[in-house]
């Protein structure tokens, strides 16, 4: 055989094995998967719960590995999450480490909704430090990053001085980019993303990484039939570095 055409086929087998694999990386992409080779063994696992999830069998997440939960507490400055009280309630009592979150709003001053959190939240003492979730919402609703650090500021001086603990904040990767990079570095950060790795969005700069939002558990009824995971930066064990002493 001529060494032209042994080259040839060399190369022909290459591209295959490259197309074969960039396929094999477009459905993992695609389902939501791809993070899960990038997540150690050894970080704590997570989930963030809201009302969407239903009624929420907590011995069931703890059999499932779940190590911690940050259940939807208040957005903006009068709603609370209907399964709040249960889900955080249950949560700690089953003892898995257990936080409440904020859905911050563009359309509330920031130290009223940190007020309306603390009002309904109440003590966090042996619990794990607050989050606030700060995201685009609404396609018609926008915000300059003048006035979104102004109010974010609010918000979370009143949670540091209220608890004695700075708040961690939620965001995702578009979001992060366009407001929080550069900023709030004191904070937390826990980011969203489930596409690609944290690592590579933030370049290390994460506390929690919230992987998929396409999980199924068990031990939920709610409408949503999928569930989000996170994990922590670390084991267990580390993860109490964020509780509230």
């Amino acid at each position: 055989m001529k060494k032209r055409n042994i080259y040839f086929i060399f190369f022909i087998i290459i591209l295959v094995c490259f197309i074969g694999s960039s396929i094999k990386v477009g459905i993992l992409i695609h389902e939501k998967k791809f993070n899960n080779y990038f997540v150690s063994k050894n970080y704590a696992k997570g989930i963030d719960l809201s009302h969407y999830q239903g009624d929420v069998d907590m011995a069931s997440m703890k059999k499932q590995g779940v190590d911690f939960i940050y259940t939807k507490a208040t957005e903006g400055s009068s709603c609370v999450d209907s399964k709040f009280f249960a889900n955080y309630n249950n949560s700690r009592k089953h003892n898995i480490y257990t936080g409440a979150y904020h859905f911050f709003s563009f359309e509330s001053d920031g130290e009223t909704q940190a007020k309306h959190y603390i009002d309904i939240v109440g003590n966090l003492k042996g619990d794990l430090i607050p989050a606030v979730d700060v995201e685009f919402y609404k396609k018609d609703i926008k915000i300059d990053k003048e006035t979104l650090h102004r109010e974010l500021k609010k918000f979370l001086n009143v949670i540091e001085k209220h608890y004695g603990v700075k708040a961690m904040i939620y965001t995702t990767p578009r979001f992060y980019y366009k407001y929080i990079n550069g900023y709030f570095n004191s904070n937390p950060l826990w980011i969203r993303s489930v596409n690609v790795p944290a690592h590579i969005i933030t370049i290390g700069k994460w506390t929690l990484w919230q992987y998929t939002d396409n999980e199924v558990l068990e031990g939920y009824n709610g409408y949503e039939k999928h569930i989000d995971k996170n994990v922590f930066r670390g084991d267990k064990n580390k993860l109490s570095q964020l509780i509230i002493s």
